[in-house]
């Protein structure tokens, strides 16, 4: 039987994996749940710990375990409804129109607080026999019981703004009572039934709960709004108290002439009082995201002022609908209202004496009570200044270069120009521009002449992130900015349009955009988005703010600026769909003078807005502006007077005790690092002699030493973790002043790295024949990258035909090798070899320093790399790190600094990817050592490469990728670390470069004498292998290696900064194959 036709109870796991195939989820993870089994039982207990369990993602997550809760409820209500009508079925043949539901006794009116005078009744909760409800939408449906929804504000007192608007299943705070007389006291009515009656029904049954309300405030001398559309029940428990679901309003006017009942309700010559005192209906829209049918809250505001209402009762009298007349009718006896709590209840006849006898009391209250509302209280202002700092810098008081900013933002008027120049120092993504004048008079005009940008229309910049195949390698070169509704000036087809045209035809491309930056291109709390609204909001730029705040799920990365509180206003009443206008309130900035707002930030940025300067041949200085240097993006370019400009106001002492533990954590040395040092602002960093060496080279390298090279090369080959990193960043810092220096960025390609270094040693010079040398520093190449380059630059000196006897590039190659002495002797005239064995007096200078860390930080286990190379990788402290062994030093010297290391894999976040790649080789299964499963290796295997895994994809997602990913270790046939064979050890046969790349990449015509062969099993396509305990998901090489079926497979087992990999995957024919 089909799974439609049965309830989710009586499910098979057949049935489940049909629905799980309808649901959109992911076709492993429903073959997952098939597998093991799942029966609608089963699902209906499944939670998200065991799904994440089984390997799914949070979103696939998010959609299986929302579609099976609608499930559930529309089956639930179906059986409500199935119940009902069998025992409701006479009833419902003799009462067949909504004239009958309109007068049937409501149930407990009085608990709601919404009784009539004796011989009337209310009929709000009256479950409608007209078959309405069946007719509404699953949207439509009642929310379940133990659902929250989100508490929204009602409209303000008296006000008819029309951008005021409710939405649809948020919920407003309960009926209210008496409170200080000026505040409102609320009533909800739901009159779903009521505006499906005739128009005559309509009117009495609405003219009757406003008059019984009116009177009542009347009386009691309070103000009060009665709302029409807002669920009152508090039987029917599928429906929220305070539930906005809005009524449908076919003519407004009917709700307008209900009121002349006034005329005819109100008594002793009152009627004139009671028209001053009821405000005429407000019809409040209530937005849904579900449905285009349009439905409104229906409010009226009584407010009794003193003038008007003293020394006065209001009897009234109540319109009721008679069906056998079919006319309306008045109640026989007037009746005296009054609040009571919540309600809105009659006088009793024998308390009617008292209450006259206490009018001029409550005259007196009503007049004490305006007399106090006309003393405007004193605004304190907030500190928007503090606010707009803790906003856009994601919770610190300082900003730093470690957020992106996407802009969104409308038309900026010519006043307004003069003061976003912040907006030049702030490290932005792109730009969603709505202004189609920008690039003539607009911002672009003016932020052009500061930043190079790369321009796109809307329909452009998507056509250019989703064909290229690494749409962040653009993306990252230069801002780019996004015309979202054209150019007046651009001569193209392509015009600026009107608000609906640009929702028919540009919405769909600016919401693929954004949820192409935010799943594909920029990582989860990377980036803040900043809406800065310079003039009136209009439609498509809140469409923008609904998919930012879609994708990025919520408000916590988004914020506004806007000076005018018109235009948040206008703002904040679109967002309410999306959001409360609580919840913007906390991430704006609104009513800050723009100019404010311009010089706040400015204050807040790390460092001033000096220009920057390149050291020229003539013995000068040239200056560099940004929008020359952004043009180099594929250099990072080290200036003459590189951080000079550091605001060292700003820089407080965490930040630079955060900055040098980052260094000796293991990070690589910035820039800021060297700076702080050279000012003595913090502890001096160590010079191995390895940098005199190179120094001593780079000056014999100048000086010719009867070499004439065009391109030279100064090899520092390194250790892992010996400092070569640091040591080449130290040459360079030494020579900015002399030369220009830029460290190249591999991820680009060679020829757009030499176009950029001919530019940096050609800008500004008169006579490039006469330029010194530019100091290049590259890092980690392929041997590949680096031939091509060099030849580049090579050929491009040969054609400019220039002859010098000194260099024209001079190219630090720094590279980590496993035997660097040896490079260094079969080419000691350019090579400086970096060990981890040290000299006297380096271990002097390393001991000294691990002294003084030791005493200035609380907690020193951040300086586990810088401990591990003060004793030079010394092998019993990384069996110490990897084991529960303890050797003597550790428990001699640094006694206390042990529990804290042996809580170092509790906080593996905080160390960087190389971290968790050595994890992975130390944690590997050791035949010799792990004979037994030993379930907490294996949890520390499992951690190491589920982190180094996501940090790959963070650095793929900011770092343009071209260049295949290399698996720099293989694992071999030794024990203890000679397991660990680097890849330099695997021979690969003669041929051209390009045969050589090929055959790596394929796995063939190799020496893998040297290689261990595991085994492992497929299933789905899918690579797997046993660790210590857990099997673990292995990458292959190529996907296309895996066998179709499930079999026993073997392989070489490759470790890599994005996981495992298996090379030369073969079936495993022969069961008694073991591992070789």
């Amino acid at each position: 039987m089909d799974y439609k036709t049965l309830p989710m109870v009586e499910w098979d796991e057949n049935h489940v994996k049909c629905w799980l195939e309808s649901t959109g989820i992911k076709k492993e993870h429903v073959d997952k749940l098939h597998a093991k089994e799942v029966t609608g039982p089963a699902l209906m207990k499944l939670d998200e710990s065991f799904l994440k369990h089984i390997g799914m993602k949070e979103d696939q997550i998010h959609i299986l375990i929302q579609e099976r809760n609608e499930l559930l409820q529309l089956q639930h209500s179906a059986q409500q409804a199935d119940g009902s009508s069998s025992k409701t079925c006479n009833s419902t043949d003799a009462q067949t129109g909504p004239a009958r539901a309109s007068t049937a006794p409501a149930q407990g009116t009085a608990r709601r607080g919404s009784s009539g005078a004796v011989g009337t009744t209310s009929s709000e909760n009256t479950a409608p026999t007209s078959g309405k409800k069946q007719k509404s939408s699953k949207k439509s449906q009642p929310q379940s019981a133990d659902e929250v929804l989100e508490l929204r504000k009602c409209r303000p007192f008296k006000s008819e703004d029309t951008d005021f608007k409710y939405v649809k299943d948020t919920v407003l705070a309960p009926e209210s009572g008496v409170s200080d007389l000026i505040v409102p006291c609320h009533e909800y009515k739901s009159f779903a039934i009521a505006a499906e009656l005739s128009r005559d029904q309509l009117q009495s049954k609405f003219a009757s709960e406003v008059i019984r309300f009116a009177s009542a405030c009347m009386n009691i001398r309070t103000n009060g709004t009665i709302h029409f559309g807002v669920m009152d029940s508090v039987e029917d428990k599928a429906w929220k108290h305070g539930q906005i679901v809005g009524v449908k309003v076919k003519n407004r006017e009917d709700f307008f002439e209900a009121l002349n009942y006034i005329d005819r309700c109100f008594c002793n010559d009152l009627q004139e009082i009671a028209w001053k005192c009821i405000h005429r209906p407000v019809f409040v829209e209530v937005i849904s995201k579900d449905s285009e049918e349009k439905r409104f809250v229906v409010e009226v505001d009584i407010e009794p002022t003193y003038s008007l209402v003293k020394n006065n009762c209001f009897e009234v009298y109540l319109p009721k609908y008679n069906e056998s007349s079919q006319k309306v009718i008045l109640s026989k006896e007037p009746a005296l209202y009054q609040r009571l709590g919540a309600k809105s209840e009659p006088v009793q006849r024998n308390k009617l004496l008292a209450f006259f006898q206490a009018t001029q009391d409550r005259d007196a209250h009503r007049q004490r009570a305006e007399l106090s509302s006309t003393q405007v209280p004193t605004e304190i202002p907030q500190d928007l200044g503090r606010k707009l700092s803790i906003l856009l810098n994601d919770g610190k008081s300082y900003m730093d270069d470690s957020l992106l900013y996407i802009l969104v933002t409308n038309r900026c008027e010519q006043d307004s120009l003069n003061h976003i120049n912040f907006l030049m120092h702030l490290n932005i993504f792109c730009v969603f521009d709505f202004d189609e004048d920008s690039n003539v008079s607009g911002l672009y005009s003016k932020y052009k002449e500061h930043h190079e940008t790369s321009p796109y229309l809307l329909q452009d910049f998507f056509k250019e992130i989703k064909t290229d195949n690494s749409p962040s390698q653009k993306l990252f070169h230069q801002i780019s900015w996004i015309f979202c509704n054209g150019c007046s000036d651009f001569l193209g087809d392509e015009k600026p349009c009107d608000e609906n045209t640009w929702i028919r035809t540009k919405k769909k491309y600016l919401k693929k955009v954004i949820t192409c930056i935010c799943e594909e291109i920029l990582p989860e709390g990377s980036f803040i988005v900043l809406f800065l609204l310079l003039s009136p909001v209009q439609k498509p730029l809140m469409d923008t703010f609904q998919e930012f705040y879609t994708e990025m799920n919520g408000m916590e990365y988004i914020v506004c600026i806007t000076e005018s509180r018109e235009n948040y206003k206008k703002w904040a009443q679109l967002a309410q769909e999306s959001c409360s206008i609580e919840t913007l309130e906390q991430c704006s900035v609104v009513g800050m003078k723009l100019s404010h707002v311009d010089a706040t930030i400015q204050s807040m940025l790390p460092s001033t807005a000096q220009p920057r300067h390149l050291p020229a041949s003539t013995g000068g200085v040239c200056t560099l502006p940004l929008w020359e240097e952004e043009k180099l993006y594929s250099l990072e370019i080290l200036c003459a007077d590189q951080c000079d400009g550091m605001n060292l106001n700003l820089w407080t002492e965490k930040q630079k005790l955060k900055l040098e533990q980052n260094f000796y954590r293991g990070r690589k040395i910035m820039w800021e690092n060297l700076w702080l040092a050279d000012k003595k602002l913090c502890g001096d960093i160590i010079e191995r002699e390895a940098c005199t060496e190179a120094s001593k080279l780079l000056d014999g390298i100048l000086r010719g030493s009867g070499q004439n090279y065009s391109v030279a090369k100064l090899k520092i080959f390194h250790h892992p973790g010996s400092g070569g990193s640091t040591i080449a960043r130290q040459v360079l810092w030494k020579n900015r002043k002399r030369f220009r220096c830029a460290v190249i960025k591999t991820s680009y390609s060679h020829s757009t790295v030499c176009k950029h270094v001919l530019a940096l040693r050609d800008y500004e010079e008169k006579e490039i024949t006469h330029c010194f040398p530019v100091l290049l520093l590259i890092e980690d190449y392929e041997d590949e990258y680096f031939d091509e380059l060099q030849m580049d630059l090579m050929k491009a000196i040969e054609t400019r035909k220039m002859n010098t006897c000194k260099p024209y590039f001079i190219l630090i190659c720094c590279r980590r090798y496993n035997d660097p002495e040896r490079l260094c002797k079969a080419s000691p005239l350019d090579t400086v070899a970096v060990t981890h064995k040290m000299t006297e007096s380096e271990n002097n200078l390393f001991n000294n320093k691990l002294k003084k860390l030791q005493q200035k930080y609380a907690k020193p286990e951040f300086i586990l790399m810088f401990v591990l190379m003060c004793n030079e990788f010394n092998t019993e402290l990384m069996k110490y790190l990897t084991t529960d062994y303890i050797p003597e030093e550790v428990k001699r010297t640094l006694r206390r600094l042990h529990s804290r290391l042996q809580h170092l894999l509790q906080k593996l976040r905080q160390f960087p990817a190389s971290a968790f790649f050595l994890l992975t080789l130390l944690y590997w299964p050791d035949e010799a050592l792990d004979k037994e499963p030993n379930p907490k290796k294996g949890e520390i295997l499992t951690s190491a490469l589920q982190t180094l895994k996501r940090l790959y994809d963070i650095k793929m997602k900011d770092i343009p990728n071209m260049k295949e990913k290399s698996t720099p270790f293989f694992l071999g046939k030794g024990y203890g670390l000679s397991k660990i064979v680097h890849k330099n050890k695997i021979d690969i046969y003669g041929g051209s470069l390009d045969e050589k790349r090929m055959k790596w990449l394929h796995g063939t015509s190799h020496n893998f004498d040297n290689l261990k062969r595991v085994s492992g099993w497929t299933k789905d396509r899918n690579l797997f292998i046993r660790g210590h305990v857990k099997e673990l998901r292995i990458l292959p090489l190529h996907h296309e290696s895996v066998p179709a079926g499930n079999e026993n497979v073997t392989f070489y087992l490759g470790f890599s900064f994005n996981g495992l990999v298996a090379f030369n995957i073969e079936v495993e024919n022969d069961p008694a194959i073991r591992r070789m």
